[in-house]
């Protein structure tokens, strides 16, 4: 090497000592299938595709031979809070669950005996994040506020502090609800098939799951004049429309049509919350995938693009999104997606500003290669994100990463220059390198509503 050419490269490898590069952290394992025990019974087979997290401990449903539960993890081993060989403090034992939420210390879900119906849930749920005593926020034996009948079915709550929002109905009625996690107190009604609907119009007919953050919930409810994402106070009042079928998208000349998923598929997720700030994903399209996701921002709530259709795919700028899975999850002002092209589907985030990869199709590790990914409302907390990956062997699991890259330790690289080890030589872990996709390409996770005992 010449002492010109030896001047250049000491100066860049000093230059990167100063600013040290970012490398890819490989996420963490929660558990994995086929090697990581359920608590009690053999090895996990499957998991559900929208985990949660808070403060760094993760709630997830997994499968096992013969059954199913509910747990968390805050490192180490997972506990269980239930399974099928739990009893329901709504009599018998559980037989289905559907996607956790948490928040603090409390684990809140929804739970049945029923298999194969449209509506197996028959309460929700909350227990102690460590696990111990489980507790019916509502069940089949709590009166609707809105007929004074009993509820009859549930979808999967939301939680927030201690606060627990969800569906429920009977065949005369159904709305958004809260109550306290410790099923005291009044079922407190957000919305119901009484409520008019802000802005399209005429009573509320059906509604999706909702979110909540502190005192106020999101949700998604319809008629035939529409449909709306909506805010309202926790304990009830007026609600607030943040788009309907009249609003025009964000970047775009068409109005908005559905929101959260293809309703041919089944209740999708509905929108999420963290603080003022609501999230979700849309389409100009009545079914199909989501073409875009918005969010609130800014004091007047205005709504905004993240990404949509024409927006280029980070590590992969010659190719743009083609849809979005309807989880969106959200955390302060900082959104966190699943989005897919011809390069695969892969998690992103603004968390840092433009959009970054947090892991895509074709990353390895945990000695696999993934194919798929999946996240829920609440699988992000502002530093970490939880998900569930499908890899090309057949494998599924559950993980944590970072949003952003970590810093390359400075030490690591003085190093390297001072050996005369060519900085621009180095290979990185978790480039996205392409995915052909097969069967799993669909727009979002099988519903577990649906289809309680199917998992990846």
């Amino acid at each position: 090497m010449s002492p010109v050419a030896r001047s250049a490269w000491l100066a860049a490898a000093l230059a990167a000592v100063v600013t040290p590069a970012a490398r890819a952290q490989p996420p963490t394992r929660v558990a994995l299938s086929g090697v990581t025990p359920a608590p009690g019974t053999g090895a996990f087979t499957g998991f559900d595709h929208a985990p949660a997290i808070d403060g760094g401990a993760v709630a997830f449903r997994g499968l096992y031979t013969g059954g199913e539960g509910v747990y968390t993890w805050n490192g180490g081993t997972p506990a269980l809070i239930a399974n099928s060989a739990t009893p329901s403090p709504t009599g018998g034992l559980f037989a289905v669950f559907g996607p956790p939420a948490v928040s603090g210390t409390i684990v809140a879900f929804a739970g049945g005996q029923a298999v194969g119906v449209p509506f197996p849930f028959r309460g929700v749920y909350a227990a102690p994040a460590a696990g111990g005593s489980i507790t019916a926020v509502a069940d089949t034996t709590t009166l609707s506020p809105s007929n004074g009948s009993l509820f009859a079915g549930f979808f999967p709550p939301a939680v927030s502090g201690a606060t627990a929002a969800f569906y429920a109905g009977n065949p005369n009625a159904g709305g958004i609800y809260t109550r306290a996690t410790g099923g005291t107190g009044a079922v407190s009604t957000v919305a119901d098939t009484s409520t008019i609907a802000p802005v399209i119009g005429g009573m509320f007919i059906n509604f999706l799951p909702p979110s909540v953050s502190g005192g106020t919930v999101a949700l998604v409810g319809g008629n035939f004049f529409g449909i709306g994402v909506y805010t309202g106070p926790a304990a009830g009042g007026p609600l607030t429309a943040v788009a309907t079928t009249q609003t025009t998208m964000p970047g775009g000349t068409h109005q908005f049509r559905q929101f959260g998923g293809d309703p041919n598929s089944g209740p999708a997720p509905g929108p999420t919350i963290s603080g003022s700030v609501v999230a979700f994903a849309g389409s100009q399209n009545p079914s199909g995938p989501s073409v875009g996701i918005y969010a609130t921002t800014g004091p007047g709530g205005q709504l905004a693009r993240i990404a949509d259709t024409t927006t280029p795919v980070p590590n992969h700028p010659a190719s743009a999104f083609t849809s979005f899975d309807p989880w969106v999850s959200l955390s302060g002002s900082a959104v966190v997606f699943v989005g897919r092209s011809g390069a695969g589907p892969g998690i992103y985030s603004n968390a840092t500003g433009p959009l970054t990869k947090v892991v895509a199709a074709g990353d390895v590790f945990d000695g696999r290669t993934v194919a798929d990914l999946g996240i829920g409302k609440e699988s992000f907390d502002g530093t970490l994100v939880t998900f569930w990956a499908g890899f090309t062997d057949g494998s599924s699991g559950v993980y944590v990463a970072p949003v952003a890259p970590v810093p390359e330790p400075a030490g690591v690289l003085a190093v390297a220059a001072a050996v005369g080890i060519g900085l621009s030589s180095r290979r990185r872990r978790g480039g996205v390198r392409g995915w052909l996709g097969g069967g799993s390409a669909r727009g979002e996770p099988p519903n577990p509503l649906l289809h309680p005992t199917v998992a990846g």
